[in-house]
């Protein structure tokens, strides 16, 4: 069979040669948070490992389990609140109509932060509940591993994300992240070399340019819909700050300027300030 053909390259032509990473994944099964931590412990990174799921969260899976098991049906009642039934059986009235009726063999809601379950398997809920809140689901970890990439001032390199770069200069943070994730779990971290070629450098800015300015209307558009209070606002301004930052960046990485993108955060930061001193003088009053 014939091999394919495979291009290495030594650490110091990337430091040479490389813009960054391109980084995607796929995700199979769960872990638990204490070995994420441990395996992050392992390799040496200062990455903050996921927060343990809710307990709304954490019930809401227990519930699956357990429904799963016995063939039930979850029907959620309010945030936090479900019941776990049966196949509905159709009853037919006097009048000759016909109703769906569903019998209710569980019931169980968050009540102060615990499971209050009353109704059959109780126990299992219970003991469902306790290990959801100590395991981590495929969608808490494509959560946490967006969160690291936006601290690494990665971009999506999609509108709908799942593609994203690493600059150069912070991938062995982002690869300390996945060899942990990779030793303690079925997750499978892609990680391409992107090379700076002309291609790469278009690709990379236009999806920074995207991004950022998808992320300012964002913030402008929320200023202008809503009276946002201080706390809101200081968010905002952490985020265009972040937005900045991460230009000033990839201006760095990739030696160009970026005048335009510059002039919109300028506009950003000034609606921002306005709307800080409206919400000033609005809690003065």
């Amino acid at each position: 069979m014939a091999m394919p053909n495979l291009i290495t390259i030594d650490e110091n032509d990337f430091a040479k040669n490389a813009a960054g990473l391109t980084v995607f994944w796929t995700l199979s099964g769960d872990v638990t948070l204490q070995t994420l931590a441990d395996a992050l412990t392992n390799v040496g990174s200062s990455a903050t490992p996921p927060e343990e799921p809710s307990a709304v969260v954490a019930l809401h899976r227990a519930c699956d389990v357990v429904a799963k098991l016995y063939k039930l049906k979850v029907m959620p009642v309010r945030r936090g609140e479900y019941v776990l039934t049966s196949p509905p059986t159709v009853e037919v009235g006097a009048d000759g109509g016909k109703t769906l009726k569903h019998a209710v063999h569980v019931t169980a809601k968050i009540e102060h932060g615990a499971p209050v379950v009353e109704g059959e398997g109780v126990e299992q809920i219970r003991a469902a509940f306790q290990a959801a809140r100590a395991t981590l689901a495929p969608a808490d970890i494509g959560t946490w591993l967006c969160d690291k990439l936006r601290a690494l001032k990665a971009i999506p390199l999609r509108d709908r994300g799942g593609v994203y770069f690493v600059p150069a200069d912070l991938r062995v943070k982002w690869q300390k992240v996945a060899t942990a994730l990779g030793t303690c779990s079925a997750h499978k971290i892609h990680t391409l070399p992107t090379m700076k070629s002309a291609d790469a450098i278009d690709a990379i800015l236009a999806a920074l340019t995207q991004d950022t300015r998808s992320t300012i209307d964002d913030i402008d558009e929320e200023i202008r819909g809503a009276a946002l209070g201080t706390r809101a606002l200081a968010g905002r301004e952490k985020l265009a700050r972040e937005l900045r930052e991460r230009v000033a960046h990839y201006e760095t990485l990739l030696g160009v300027k970026l005048g335009e993108l510059r002039a919109s955060l300028d506009e950003v930061d000034g609606a921002i300030a306005a709307a800080v001193m409206t919400a000033s003088s609005s809690d003065g009053q």
